[in-house]
């Protein structure tokens, strides 16, 4: 192989040395054109010198590779039967076709048969108005000499043209895969972000039901321990009945199975998110509801509900779970508003569902400051430091509307409070008889 390329790279100088020549030769004939006042020769022998040293850079810049070597082989060639004497006449029109190469080297292969098919048009053209016999040299006919020499000019300039555009194009590709990086690792680098605030979010709301389930069981607790106490008395104190005994058993039982039913309902709020499913938009209401109704009490908030009856049984496609989260956020927010507002005399929470199918959380706590509004669905923005507020729960809140429920989550301020506006996209139609 290096044999080959040694070899390859001896012929390829031979014939730049050849090509040197040939330069000297045509500007010795072209001083000479001048001097006998033959300037359209002379002005030919230019024009081919020029294609020379034309090709003589082109072969430059390809370092004598394998398409230079072809190249020149076939130019000289081309150039010894257009010069010497009776090349024409004694190939006739035959060595036009060695112009074809050039058409091919000089151009792609869809350029280089357009420009081949053109030429032997010239060629043709030639041959029908002109007797080719009388053509002993190129220089006897110098028409056909300078349109042979533009030609080839313009097959060169149009190959260049061609290299700058292949060089922009290569240039381009490269800035687009750059691009193309770019974006993947910033969208990778987005994805890991939102992990990391999911991460967070998720445990900030653990932290919250972990409260609420204390909140919850406190009474339940305080109940059954009562229970079990006046139980103990009685059969102490030999006043026990049956009728107490089965009285007391009811009792204890019953809240157990609210604490059950609360553990059941932070399970499923808690549990992986599954995929999409069909659920009813007021049942997923309640089922929040339930998880937050004992904070909600504990701070002596009212909730009142007003849903259209059109959507009542109204069916939303998506994750419930990741629905009643974006509604726990909210909730405790309203909650967090109304902590040491002891001039309202009646809190109150309306949800609403209006005629549109939107949700509209709205309380009474006092609203949130015009000059922070634009910030609070912003990442790690809050305003309660001291209470360890995260500053994510309204910003996953917004990034769960508008990513799993093509919807979004909107403020609005209202008279002496907030509303907040769900809007979803992914109603499912239903015929009117099963609404």
């Amino acid at each position: 192989m290096e044999n080959l390329k040694t070899e390859q790279n001896f012929i390829c100088v031979r014939f730049i040395d050849f090509f040197y020549i040939l330069l000297f030769y045509l500007t010795v004939i072209a001083v000479i054109h001048i001097f006998i006042d033959n300037i359209a020769s002379a002005f030919v022998d230019i024009g081919t010198g020029l294609i020379i040293l034309i090709i003589l850079k082109y072969t430059s810049a390809y370092s004598c590779n394998k398409k230079a070597t072809i190249f020149l082989i076939s130019t000289a060639i081309f150039f010894i039967f257009l010069i010497f004497e009776g090349g024409l006449y004694r190939m006739g029109f035959a060595w036009s076709l060695l112009f074809s190469s050039f058409a091919f080297l000089l151009n792609s292969k869809k350029t280089g048969l357009i420009w081949s098919v053109s030429f032997g048009a010239i060629i043709l053209f030639l041959l029908i108005f002109q007797n080719l016999h009388y053509i002993k040299t190129a220089y006897e006919n110098e028409e056909i000499s300078l349109l042979l020499s533009i030609y080839i000019l313009m097959s060169y300039l149009i190959y260049a043209f061609q290299k700058e555009v292949d060089i922009y194009t290569e240039e381009l590709e490269k800035i687009n895969k750059t691009l193309e990086n770019r974006v993947i690792y910033e969208v990778k680098k987005n994805k890991n972000k939102d992990k990391v605030l999911n991460n967070q979010a998720k445990q900030a709301q653990l932290g919250e039901m972990v409260s609420m389930i204390a909140h919850h069981w406190r009474q339940p607790l305080n109940a059954i321990s009562a229970s079990a106490i006046k139980l103990k008395l009685e059969n102490d104190m030999n006043i026990s009945t049956t009728q107490s005994i089965n009285d007391a058993s009811d009792f204890i039982q019953n809240k157990t199975q609210e604490m059950s039913t609360v553990i059941n309902n932070f399970f499923e709020f808690s549990k992986p998110i599954a995929e999409d499913s069909e659920f009813l938009l007021p049942s997923a209401i309640h089922k929040a509801l339930n998880i937050v109704n004992t904070q909600l009490s504990l701070h002596s908030i009212y909730i009142e509900t007003e849903f259209d009856k059109e959507f009542k049984n109204k069916k939303l496609l998506g994750s419930e779970n990741l629905f009643e989260q974006v509604l726990l956020n909210i909730f405790i927010n309203s909650r967090d508003a109304f902590e040491g507002k002891k001039e309202i005399n009646k809190k109150e929470i309306l949800i609403q569902i209006d005629k549109l199918g939107n949700v509209k959380i709205q309380d009474n706590a006092g609203g949130i400051p015009p000059q922070i509004i634009d910030d609070i669905f912003n990442p790690y923005f809050t305003t309660k430091q001291d209470v360890n507020g995260t500053g994510l729960g309204l910003y996953m809140s917004r990034k769960i509307m508008r990513t799993h429920f093509n919807g979004d989550l909107t403020y609005m301020p209202v008279i002496d409070g907030s509303c907040f506006k769900i809007t979803f996209g992914n109603y499912i139609e239903q015929d009117s008889e099963n609404v």
